[in-house]
């Protein structure tokens, strides 16, 4: 599937915004993009309005825009369809950790280990809590 409002098409080095909102930015990586647009729309569909936005590239880091989204939202979330150590994820902490005043980062991402189990992609996004209500209720969570 095409990640809705992408069309296909990225830019490296950028972000890519999906939709809008006040209170929460989730950024996710790559082609679990999708599940993420899903999980901000049911969110919407509860009257939460979430700012996602696509990160097409971790080197180069698209620095400057993910700082501003955290000085700009009280909470970050970041998706991605593997582990977040080295990822996505520790780059939006690593430049968290670096500024005076900063979002909560909430790192999404697939469990060190899936127990030895197998399957198809949702089956593994769901037992690493990366459904798109899975990705809903860990927002909620935080609200």
């Amino acid at each position: 599937a095409v990640t809705p409002g992408l069309d296909g098409h990225f830019q490296i080095g950028k972000t890519q915004v999906l939709s809008e909102g006040d209170r929460v930015c989730v950024l996710s990586l790559g082609a679990i993009a999708c599940e993420t647009a899903q999980a901000v729309e049911l969110l919407a569909k509860r009257g939460i309005l979430v700012q996602h936005e696509a990160v097409n590239s971790i080197r180069p880091a698209p620095g400057e825009r993910i700082r501003k989204i955290l000085t700009e939202y009280r909470h970050v979330f970041t998706v991605e369809a593997h582990r977040p150590e080295g990822g996505l994820g520790s780059l939006v902490a690593e430049l968290a950790s670096e500024m005076d005043r900063s979002a909560v980062v909430k790192r999404l991402g697939i469990a060190a280990f899936l127990d030895g189990k197998t399957g198809s992609k949702d089956y593994c996004y769901e037992l690493s809590g990366l459904s798109p209500q899975q990705i809903a209720q860990a927002v909620i969570e935080v609200l």
